[in-house]
């Protein structure tokens, strides 16, 4: 992006941090670029609040399928309904492969 890191300090970071995030890694996270990188200012939030609001919605259910997980939450107001968020270990790479079976 020939951006150099002295004029870093001009711009803010956005992170969007998986729902099953440990704090310890956000913490890390912040640390990288306030500390470290020097960036302006940083907001961080969760996957799937973000995708709620992109998608405009007060009240979903968010369903993430990856090539290895598959995790289901539901949000709303803007936070995730507690014991509604779970993962399987299984995604769109374990499907294909049954079904070429």
């Amino acid at each position: 992006m020939n951006i150099s890191l002295s004029s870093l300090r001009k711009f803010n970071v956005v992170i969007a941090v998986p729902d099953t995030f440990h704090r310890q890694h956000t913490i890390a996270l912040v640390d990288l670029f306030l500390k470290n990188l020097k960036f302006h200012a940083i907001y961080i939030h969760l996957e799937s609040v973000l995708a709620a609001y992109g998608a405009g919605q007060n009240l979903c259910c968010v369903v993430d399928i990856g090539a290895d997980k598959l995790s289901v939450c539901c949000v709303e107001d803007g936070s995730i309904i507690k014991n509604t968020l779970f993962r399987k270990n299984f995604g769109s790479r374990d499907i294909d492969f049954m079904l070429k079976q």
